[in-house]
């Protein structure tokens, strides 16, 4: 697994966005862009920030929420210079929390050493009790307490730091049908392993990760139709077997912020 999440981490990068110069945008707009709305300038004129740095002023025929996080695809008109969104898609509540996630930031290193460790669940829920402990909010801690009671079910989740660009992750073990008992010895040639995640430029995504006699065969479903045509063309930089495939319906944690302590999906 920790290979898979290395080499998808690594996509994060290569989908990277441009600048604003002078005034004129000039950023990758065939993928998706991470988008939190500012204000509401007017009625359907909207103040956004983009990525990390840039702010541009946009119309949407949909009502945004102002402080929330969307996806989005940003299309520039070549001569008026105006700028359109389309296909927006809020981001889960689990990316609008002003949770500090600094006990859930990983490096690729650091989250190996992690989850080869003796007892990685452990490793973890230390960080999440340490995380709410200091918890500052009500906000805070029902997120915290949300992600431990997640943990308790043997759901991860995690934020993958890779050349400054952060990627939000959950995985969990999916159940094994029933063998053999001469088969149970292969354990650790077979089984699967279901996840979830959130790019800054790719939008979200899920899948599955078999291993299949010792072997990683991977499944992916995309929300954008873009990010799809976009890792059709990385997939020769990809080290395993994958399958992508575009998702009809929306896309969503495999655990999802609510006001209950627990809301898994599944």
């Amino acid at each position: 697994m920790i290979r898979v999440l290395s080499e998808l981490s690594r996509l994060n990068s290569i989908s990277n966005l441009g600048k604003v110069v002078k005034g004129e945008i000039n950023f990758n707009t065939t993928l998706p862009i991470s988008i939190k709305v500012k204000e509401q300038v007017k009625s359907n004129l909207f103040m956004l920030d983009i990525g990390r740095k840039e702010q541009i002023q946009t119309k949407s025929e949909l009502p945004l929420d102002v402080g929330k996080k969307y996806w989005g695809i940003l299309k520039q008109e070549p001569k008026s210079k105006s700028v359109s969104i389309s296909n927006l898609f809020i981001q889960p509540k689990i990316l609008q929390s002003k949770l500090d996630q600094g006990n859930l930031r990983f490096d690729i290193q650091t989250l190996k050493n992690v989850l080869e460790s003796n007892n990685p669940k452990e490793t973890i829920k230390q960080n999440l009790l340490h995380q709410l402990s200091t918890a500052t909010s009500k906000e805070q801690f029902l997120l915290t307490t949300n992600l431990l009671n997640a943990l308790q079910d043997n759901l991860f989740s995690f934020v993958l730091t890779h050349n400054q660009k952060e990627t939000f992750f959950q995985f969990k073990k999916q159940k094994s049908k029933k063998r053999e008992k001469k088969d149970q010895q292969d354990d650790n040639q077979n089984g699967s392993i279901e996840f979830y995640a959130a790019f800054e430029n790719l939008g979200p995504l899920e899948g599955v990760v078999e291993l299949i006699d010792g072997i990683s065969h991977l499944t992916i479903y995309l929300f954008y139709e873009n990010s799809l045509e976009f890792l059709k063309n990385e997939l020769k930089n990809l080290s395993f077997e994958t399958n992508l495939y575009k998702k009809k319906g929306k896309i969503y944690p495999l655990y999802e912020y609510g006001n209950s302590l627990l809301d898994l999906k599944g």
